[in-house]
């Protein structure tokens, strides 16, 4: 019997979740707009089911249309729309309906109105992660397991925070939406096949909504059929009868069914998905699985590692190229799992450590079907963090019953670490747009977790850098850093570059005014030191370089956000790499202030 106290400690905690995921989804997207017509692509596909149409109520242009091959990257840049599908002069999404079927077409049905991606994102995390929670406490219960209020309340954070739904939320658009829905559906999914079979009798019910729910993830993600399979393959070893396989396939097959309907009345092609159409970039037109991928992507998806920094939020993504990767493949900065969330660790031990051989085999189920997944992700040789969110919260869900039944301290630790590093993960998302966004709040908050002055940002501080260039005898290829400041969504940057008759070309830069900078051409003799001032005055919001002596840029900029440790002269981090660019040549006499504007 669940205490008065319990109850409020899962209500607390699930509530601070929601909180926390709705903090996510605001602090770097646009608004939520309720009353307007949007161009995001999931509205266009529940308007276009509100119409009974499949393909989306937006034209081609006929520039598009009269190219030899429309879907050829090298021709079609100047047109396409990228990421939609191109079939017979029509616009469509690829795979992902569930999302428009079950939410964006009824609110439109309902409302005459576009829910925002946003927002339905949020509400999808929300909800899987609610399953997630059901399907945690339910097997404590049969467990005969009882933690502490504060430990479970704590168990239940760790559920929500350490498995990528934080980091998603920064940035939504379409990919976002069919993955949040995709977690919602495996996580609604397992809950109901635990409630249907691992308890005290079986409940044909439930199985078949399991089913349901399974297919209705596939409708998400094509390869999630992978957890439908085995979790088939786990109802057959634990019951051994027909009638509840029977209820759990028939769920299963209503979906698979209306998915082969739909690519059949889409593509003449119940097993076309549309990518085979898709209007993509040149790192991913007509992707497709491979071997070649395999190792690159196990590599990235699991034991990758981030880069570490003493500057809030102290965890960055970066892209490493370890290995020789094929000529077509695309990768976004990401860490392993195994590096940002070690606590799948204590989730494949849970399969030898846990209590009852039903609860057992549910959790060998969940870490085949989660290797699978990988294994299935790596394959097509498309990389990104948010594919994560794919196969980590169920193993998140089994280390935190390890760490109430056994290995506490071990199973605790890693959760502890997991619950860090994807906190800061949470509030730098994939672009840094909520310090793009909300500098202020950022800066704030990066205060409470800055104790030492160097490495605490500062929002507008008064910067002056002054330093010695002397550039190398050889012509170098490409930009040389000069000086720079802040990270990523704030960074800021000078270089230079050779351009031969003994002239730089100078570059002055910040990712927020994208597609602008201030270019200066100066005078840089071989073997001579040239001095280079750079004065940030943030009354002005002004960026003025000064080459020996004489001004030759004056650059305004939103604002700066950066430490002191983050200010240097000769070296630039890149967005997503893991080691800094250094000046090829000497660097000397530098001196640098950076101290709060008042």
């Amino acid at each position: 019997m669940m205490t008065i106290s319990m109850k409020a400690v899962i209500a607390f905690a699930v509530l601070t979740m929601g909180g926390f995921y709705l903090w996510c989804v605001q602090a770097a997207n646009d608004p939520f707009d309720w009353s307007h017509d949007k161009v995001e692509f999931y509205d266009m596909l529940g308007r276009a089911f509100a119409q009974g149409q499949f393909h989306l109520p937006l034209e081609p242009p006929p520039e598009l249309l009269a190219l030899p091959d429309p879907w050829d990257p090298q021709q079609n840049g100047r047109f396409a729309a990228y990421d939609l599908v191109l079939f017979k002069g029509r616009y469509y999404l690829y795979h992902g309906a569930t999302p428009a079927l079950i939410l964006f077409a009824p609110w439109r049905l309902l409302t005459r109105h576009d829910l925002p991606e946003p927002f339905g994102a949020f509400l999808f995390c929300f909800l899987g992660y609610q399953f997630s929670c059901a399907l945690f406490l339910r097997l404590l219960d049969a467990m005969g397991a009882r933690p502490h209020a504060a430990v479970l309340g704590l168990l239940l954070l760790a559920l929500g925070i350490c498995q990528g739904a934080p980091f998603l939320l920064q940035r939504v658009l379409m990919y976002e939406v069919a993955i949040a829905a995709g977690y919602f559906s495996v996580s609604a999914a397992f809950w109901a096949l635990a409630e249907g079979v691992l308890f005290s009798s079986v409940r044909p019910g439930l199985l078949a909504v399991s089913g349901l729910m399974f297919g209705l993830g596939v409708g998400c993600r094509p390869h999630l059929v992978i957890y439908a399979v085995a979790a088939g393959v786990m109802l057959w070893l634990l019951v051994r009868r027909l009638r509840p396989l029977a209820f759990f396939t028939a769920g299963l097959a209503v979906c698979l069914i209306a998915i082969a309907l739909y690519n059949y009345a889409r593509f003449a092609n119940p097993l076309e998905f549309g990518l085979r159409y898709q209007l993509a970039r040149d790192s991913y037109y007509r992707i497709g699985p491979a071997l070649m991928n395999l190792a690159p992507g196990i590599y990235y998806f699991l034991v990758s590692t981030p880069v570490w920094e003493p500057v809030f939020p102290f965890l960055r993504l970066a892209i490493r190229v370890p290995l020789s990767l094929p000529a077509r493949y695309f990768v976004e900065p990401i860490a392993g799992v195994l590096a940002i969330c070690p606590a799948a660790i204590a989730g494949f031990a849970a399969t030898v450590a846990l209590p009852r051989r039903e609860i057992r085999t549910l959790a060998r189920t969940i870490c085949f079907g989660s290797l699978a997944v990988v294994l299935a992700i790596a394959s097509l040789g498309l990389v990104s963090p948010r594919y994560e969110l794919d196969f980590l919260p169920t193993l998140v869900l089994l280390a935190c019953l390890l760490a109430v039944w056994r290995w506490r301290l071990f199973a605790g630790a890693l959760l502890l670490y997991s619950a860090i590093a994807n906190l800061a993960l949470g509030v730098q998302g994939p672009y840094d747009q909520f310090v793009q966004r909300y500098p202020t709040a950022y800066v704030s908050m990066a205060r409470w977790f800055s104790p030492i002055a160097r490495f605490r940002p500062l929002y507008n501080p008064a910067v002056e850098v002054e330093a010695s260039f002397e550039f190398p005898q050889s012509s170098q290829p490409g930009p040389m850093p000069l000086i720079s400041a802040g990270r990523f969504g704030s960074h800021y940057q000078v270089t230079a570059e050779m351009v031969g008759n003994g002239k730089v070309r100078l570059t002055s830069v910040s990712p927020l005014i994208p597609g602008t900078a201030a270019i200066a051409e100066v005078d840089a003799p071989r073997g001579t030191p040239v001095r280079v001032r750079l004065v940030y005055l943030p009354e002005r919001n002004r960026i003025v370089v000064d080459w020996n002596g004489q001004t030759v840029i004056r650059q305004e900029i939103p604002f700066l956000v950066t430490a002191p440790e983050q200010v240097n002269a000769g070296e630039y981090r890149t967005d997503f790499g893991p080691v800094p660019f250094l000046f090829p040549g000497r660097v000397f006499a530098v001196s640098k202030t950076v101290h709060p504007y008042r």
